[in-house]
């Protein structure tokens, strides 16, 4: 199972940091604003982080709910003996949590230190 975690760790940080990417693009206009007023550099990386972590704790939640249906959907038949006998399913908590949680945290920090596409201000 950890070998899916470090699979599912490449394509959420890979996507993570290319979706994060465009947005930092798009946000252009926004940025210079906020450099005119005077935001420091750690506010404008705070930002583009902030948007990293809703992108890949949605898309975290969203995969879970998915996961969690389909995985009922096909383990229930598969474990019971017939009508009435009820369900064994077995959580992998431990590794629900690195993949909800973790991920979304490690690809918010991996946005901190990749340099994103638009940065155009000085100092950073």
């Amino acid at each position: 199972m950890w070998g899916w975690l470090g699979g599912a760790l490449v394509l959420v940080v890979g996507g993570t940091l290319a979706a994060t990417r465009l947005a930092a693009a798009d946000m252009r206009p926004e940025q210079a604003t906020m450099v005119a007023i005077g935001a420091p550099p750690r506010t404008l990386r705070a930002v583009v982080a902030g948007q990293a972590l809703y992108i890949s704790g949605l898309g975290a939640l969203v995969g879970l709910l998915a996961g969690t249906v389909t995985g009922l959907a096909l383990a229930r038949p598969m474990t019971t003996l017939g009508a009435g006998d009820p369900a064994t399913i077995a959580v992998p908590w431990l590794f629900l949590a690195a993949v909800v949680v973790g991920l979304p945290v490690l690809a918010s920090a991996a946005t901190l230190i990749a340099p994103v596409a638009g940065r155009r201000w000085s100092g950073v």
